[in-house]
């Protein structure tokens, strides 16, 4: 059974729908690449680089998807890549390696395109197998329309995946860990981190797992 992870509407005649095939094999989780294009009277499958678990849309013509390539999707070792719909055909851009945390790799797990020369990406540390936590760590990769470069880094953030645009050329981002039942939201904008508990009623503890940008 496909599962759908995304959807991208321009239009009442160009609607995008992603997700993931059934996997097998040794994958992680995701199987193989899944999207389909709607023109408003036809669905048609498009075939992808990438299974799109993550994925933003600037416009019709510029639309990115994140996730395992679908080279590596399927093998106990998957290659989280960018994919790139340029308004004809899906392109691949691999992206920056990060120097590990505490022996633990850095996985992409969010984006969130604004326009042409405006593309951020999220990675966060991988969950330590043996003890089945994460380090610490969010960095923010930024696309100015020919290369990807750290934008920002925080090794005091905990694992959130997801990257929500404030509007206004920043981001918020939610910080949670098990090891205490306390969640934060996160805000970065020109260089700056700030965070606040998650709101709640008094004599509870909030938890924050994502969020949504309402314009106005």
């Amino acid at each position: 059974k496909n599962t759908v992870l995304g959807t991208a509407v321009f239009c009442p005649a160009n609607v995008w729908e992603f997700g993931a095939k059934p996997g097998s094999g040794a994958n992680l989780g995701f199987g193989p690449p899944w999207a389909l294009h709607y023109d408003g009277s036809t669905w048609s499958p498009v075939k992808m680089p990438v299974t799109p678990v993550w994925s933003s849309g600037a416009s019709a013509a510029d639309i990115w998807a994140l996730g395992p390539t679908a080279a590596t999707v399927n093998k106990p070792t998957q290659v989280i890549a960018a994919a790139h719909w340029d308004g004809s055909a899906w392109h691949t851009l691999a992206l920056p390696k990060l120097s590990p945390v505490d022996g633990q790799p850095w996985v992409p797990d969010g984006i969130a395109a604004l326009s042409a020369d405006q593309v951020w990406v999220e990675a966060t540390v991988a969950v330590n197998p043996g003890g089945g936590t994460a380090p610490a760590g969010v960095t923010l990769l930024h696309w100015n329309g020919k290369t990807w470069a750290v934008a920002a880094q925080d090794l005091k953030h905990h694992a959130s995946p997801g990257l929500t645009p404030d509007g206004h050329g920043g981001f918020w981002l939610t910080d949670s860990t098990s090891s205490r039942p306390v969640s934060y939201i996160v805000h970065y904008a020109d260089g700056k981190w700030s965070r606040q508990l998650a709101p709640t009623e008094s004599g509870f503890t909030g938890e924050a797992g994502s969020l949504t940008l309402i314009p106005g």
